[in-house]
């Protein structure tokens, strides 16, 4: 398995460009980020000191979220929002210029909670003409834009809670580099059998992030049976990036160590 640090989670308390020399001194390759900043449109100069930070690291990036609103206020995404359809169209551009430089060409796009007031119907076509502008977008530079499942009731109002969900939602996007975005902690607080998941939508697994459940610790902390995922992975040829995105307590594991958890029984 390729294991990617998700350097929001395991390296959020350092300032953005401190955290790919950090994944890099932990052991890392390849990293991963929610979008670093609060507006959907930094600087030029924050972009660029974000993009000199991972090269001058040596890790690669391997997975980007786009905008999501303020995720510190709550906000999970702005996809079903269209009082914020400027910003994240202009977010859309900012991301792709990002991958031209990183070579990143995964983006997960989270569909967001109803902060407008909209009805579920108006809400639905707004998300999906986004999804779609992304993942035209994303075509660019080879890219995919991943549909990510949320836990709920902490994420109340999003209405994507299982990969049955994401691939109807994918379905109905219709672009061919849209797929769908497994995360071990939130289809398990949600009460999905994730190996079973992964074998239902074995074509369309577009990535795949960690952590344990409950706790959202890292593998071994919880009740999830994390050899079962790797074997379910492996069953599907899946050959993309596992992220690393757990609440990191005391030492972080290797990639080496965190691999070892998908393949070994405890």
């Amino acid at each position: 398995m390729q294991i990617s640090a998700n350097t929001s989670m395991l390296f959020g308390d350092l300032p953005i460009p401190e955290r790919f020399n950090a994944a890099a001194r932990a052991g890392f390759a390849n990293v991963e980020s929610w979008w670093p900043w609060p507006d959907a449109n930094p600087s030029d100069a924050e972009i660029d000191r974000f993009v000199t930070a991972l090269r001058d690291s040596g890790v690669s990036l391997r997975a980007l979220n786009f905008w999501a609103g303020d995720m510190a206020a709550g906000d999970r995404g702005v996809m079903d929002d269209v009082e914020q359809l400027s910003d994240f169209r202009e977010n859309i551009a900012i991301v792709i210029g990002i991958a031209r430089r990183t070579g990143c060409r995964t983006f997960n796009a989270l569909y967001g909670k109803g902060r407008s007031g909209a009805s579920e119907t108006q809400r639905r076509e707004v998300a999906v003409a986004n999804y779609r502008e992304a993942a035209r977008a994303a075509a660019s530079v080879g890219g995919t834009v991943v549909i990510e499942p949320l836990k709920y009731p902490d994420n109340g109002h999003y209405p994507v809670l299982t990969l049955d969900d994401a691939d109807d939602l994918r379905s109905e996007i219709g672009e061919p580099n849209v797929e769908l975005l497994v995360d071990t902690f939130h289809l398990s607080a949600n009460g999905v059998d994730v190996p079973a998941a992964i074998a239902a939508h074995a074509n369309h697994v577009g990535h795949v992030q960690i952590a344990d459940f409950p706790g959202r610790g890292r593998p071994g902390t919880g009740d999830i049976d994390f050899v079962a995922i790797g074997t379910a992975l492996r069953g599907i040829a899946y050959e993309g990036y596992v992220g690393a995105e757990f609440v990191a307590e005391g030492s972080i594991p290797t990639p080496g160590e965190l691999a070892a958890a998908l393949e070994t029984a405890r």
